[in-house]
């Protein structure tokens, strides 16, 4: 292949199956990104996220499997994260995050119906959402919602 044809082809790559997909309902730029997360994607995730033009950002983030042992500090290291960082709503959602013990600004739910069904109540417009999670939180859920 030419690298003409190579540059096209990425260029006109367009993800799906809730991985990095980017979905424009209304006036919203949402990414949906549920189909796995770790500690090193979510980081990355955020951060790229909060680099992105527009005023209002909203992040909703289930939580993380298969971490074993580690599982609680990752979530804790994680919410530090979200502390640097600036969106206007963050929703965590899992027991992995509702079961710490913190004052950190957001909102728990301890699944992804009681996340949907919250955000399908907020009319969010104009608005750059983050949607990410394992593939086990289901954050696809939230979509619906939005």
């Amino acid at each position: 292949m030419s690298s003409n044809d190579i540059d096209r082809s990425i260029g006109e790559y367009a993800p799906d199956n809730s991985r990095s997909q980017v979905v424009l309902k209304g006036s919203n730029t949402i990414i949906l990104d549920a189909y796995n997360a770790n500690p090193s994607s979510m980081e990355a995730a955020l951060k790229n996220f909060s680099e992105r033009k527009g005023i209002s950002k909203i992040v909703f983030l289930g939580e993380m499997a298969e971490l074993g042992p580690e599982s609680e500090h990752e979530h804790k290291q994680l919410i530090e994260l979200l502390g640097q960082l600036k969106f206007e709503n963050i929703i965590l959602v899992g027991e992995k995050f509702s079961s710490l013990d913190s004052k950190f600004p957001a909102r728990y739910f301890k699944d992804s119906i009681q996340a949907r069904d919250w955000a399908r109540q907020q009319h969010f417009s104009e608005s750059e959402i983050l949607i990410k999670g394992s593939r086990s939180s289901r954050m696809e859920a939230v979509l619906e919602a939005l």
